[in-house]
């Protein structure tokens, strides 16, 4: 089984959140939202759909792979396989072409995490 890791590669102590989400071939999801005073997993009420989106990966990116990481402030996509956890493929969402199915799909994400980051607000400097 195969899945997909999304990752902001932030830094919550100059207000930007840093956060993860993973999805794997069944569906199922799970991630983690590190605010500046706390951690969050994501909450139940969290849903993704489509979830087969995020395994259309372009074919010019199949094997393609983040020569040097990190990069802080992007969106880095992480394909593995299971159980091994072999890395298959790691690119940036900017290497994605706009009218894929994969970048809807990660988009979607993005305005979820954010609509949460905002609802819970802690990540500012206290």
């Amino acid at each position: 089984m195969k899945s997909l890791r999304i990752l902001h590669n932030g830094d919550p102590r100059n207000s930007s959140p840093h956060w993860w989400i993973s999805v794997n071939e069944r569906g199922e999801f799970w991630g983690e939202i590190l605010l500046w005073a706390t951690g969050r997993f994501l909450q139940n009420d969290f849903k993704l759909q489509d979830t087969e989106w995020f395994f259309k990966i372009p074919p010019e990116l199949v094997e393609h792979q983040i020569p040097v990481q990190p990069h802080h402030e992007e969106i880095i996509l992480r394909l593995t396989a299971a159980p091994s956890g072999k890395c298959l493929c790691s690119f940036l969402l900017s290497d994605v072409p706009k009218d894929s199915d994969l970048r809807k799909a990660v988009e979607d994400v993005i305005g979820k995490i954010l609509a949460h980051i905002k609802t819970v607000d802690k990540f500012k400097k206290s």
